[in-house]
């Protein structure tokens, strides 16, 4: 009797063993608001590598950093971490591949990888990933919010100014012009020429690394100026806060619309 127990107690404690063994990823939730910071903490069980890295998937790798924390080599030049965490966020170091942060909503995967994170479908996995889930920002969030041009009326060439107002802020929102000929957008909106980031009034943004915007905005004023494609051509057009940097673009709220007209 006594030995049943001892073995049913040994095995116990192989099993919590294999277990904590097994758990190369450690992340704080199974579900993230849209927008909020992911701290992915690895341990890795083989002798940590400079080409380990930790890859965020959906179908494809999405994000990726270096167990160092970041995608340049020059940034990693000391010892490889066996144990340690990153951060996927929109600040530099950043983290792109497929998606910018914020990760649209869905299903994801965080793994320990190594290999070359530029050809993923050859780099092998270490150990189990962690599934998780980043929500969709909800549609309440949105109400009361505006944008709001100074005139309904502008020149060809014209900077086009607007104040907007929100609830909810994320970075790299950003406010665009789009065409009225279908009447005002309704479920998505598509990529526009003619943009800025909400939180910067520019398309530089504020990170060096990325050329994104970290910083974010409930009210302010912009300014759409002319770009690479010349001036915003004569028509008539709406102007929408998008709260997504990636597509597909169905959380937005556009203004009245505007009528640019020939100088």
């Amino acid at each position: 009797m006594l030995q049943k127990t001892l073995r049913g107690i040994l095995l116990v404690l192989l099993l919590i063993d294999t277990a904590a063994v097994d758990e190369v990823i450690k992340l704080s939730k199974k579900k993230y608001k849209f927008g909020e910071e992911i701290t992915v903490k690895f341990k890795n069980p083989n002798k940590p590598l400079e080409s380990n890295w930790i890859g965020i998937y959906r179908k494809n790798v999405a994000l990726w950093l270096y167990t160092c924390g970041s995608q340049l080599e020059q940034d990693c030049d000391r010892k490889p971490s066996k144990k340690g965490k990153v951060i996927f966020r929109t600040k530099d170091p950043s983290s792109t591949k497929r998606q910018y942060f914020p990760v649209i909503a869905g299903s994801y995967s965080a793994c320990l990888m190594d290999g070359n994170p530029n050809e993923p479908q050859y780099s092998a996995k270490i150990g189990e990933c962690k599934d998780f889930k980043v929500k969709q920002i909800p549609k309440k969030k949105l109400k009361n919010s505006s944008v709001t041009p100074l005139n309904l009326t502008f020149k060809v060439g014209e900077p086009i100014h607007a104040s907007f107002e929100t609830r909810t802020s994320f970075p790299n929102m950003w406010i665009g012009v789009f065409s009225a000929n279908n009447g005002k957008p309704k479920g998505e909106v598509g990529y526009s020429k003619f943009w800025v980031y909400s939180g910067c009034n520019n398309q530089k943004g504020d990170q060096k690394q990325s050329d994104q915007c970290a910083n974010t905005r409930e009210k302010g004023d912009i300014s759409i100026t002319n770009y690479q494609d010349g001036p915003v051509p004569e028509g008539q057009y709406y102007l929408c806060l998008v709260y997504m940097y990636n597509y597909p673009f169905d959380r937005f709220t556009c203004s009245e619309r505007i009528t640019v007209v020939p100088t």
